[in-house]
């Protein structure tokens, strides 16, 4: 009879290791699954905060938007608006007209400069000095017998009248000192006069007599 309990002890005591040992078995594998299906645990590495820039595949310094405190030191004045290319540019000045007093006389030519062709020099306009012999004062005041008068003989490389002028043509001119146009001073002249002693004239007019 003591040896059948026992026997029965021992089986008794199998049987509780065999259940202890399934239960330490199953605990891993339910650990397990919740790590799979449950939320997954913090890696130990230190991750970027959410939203910060990643640097570029270059090597280059990602680019950072500007903060609030930026901002707020004010907005940046406006450029200037640039001005259009294609602007119309403002016309020469004509030419000035003289004060009242401005000299008239009539006169014979006695040697005509000759004005070059069109196209035949590198400028369009070109003055042409005409020397006259006074035949008489119409209005104003001249001392000299002689007057070395100055006319338009091409403009925008077209001839003028004063471009055909030859000796013994006579004209009545009404004249200003050419000093007192100071816009002619860049314009090209033709002068074979050789004439130094007299004051130049610039007509406002030529009218034939």
């Amino acid at each position: 009879m003591r040896y059948v309990m026992v026997l029965v002890a021992v089986a008794l005591l199998g049987t509780a290791a065999v259940v202890v040992a399934g239960c330490g078995s199953g605990e891993p594998e339910d650990s397990a699954g919740a790590a799979s299906e449950g939320t997954p645990i913090a890696s130990s590495v230190d991750q970027p905060p959410t939203g910060a820039p990643e640097p570029s595949e270059r090597g280059e310094a990602p680019m950072v938007a500007p903060t609030a405190g930026a901002a707020a030191e004010g907005p940046t004045e406006p450029a200037a608006p640039r001005a259009p290319a294609d602007e119309p540019q403002e016309p020469a000045a004509p030419v000035s007209e003289p004060a009242d007093g401005a000299l008239v006389i009539r006169g014979t030519v006695i040697l005509a400069s000759k004005v070059p062709q069109p196209g035949s020099m590198p400028y369009r306009d070109c003055l042409t000095y005409v020397k006259y012999s006074v035949d008489e004062v119409v209005l104003g005041d001249l001392a000299d017998s002689e007057a070395l008068v100055v006319l338009w003989g091409m403009k925008d490389n077209v001839l003028q009248q004063a471009a055909s002028f030859a000796p013994g043509d006579q004209h009545e001119l009404k004249l200003v000192p050419l000093e007192e146009m100071p816009e002619l001073s860049s314009v090209a002249n033709a002068d074979d006069t050789e004439e130094y002693s007299l004051t130049p004239y610039f007509a406002l007019s030529a009218e034939g007599i």
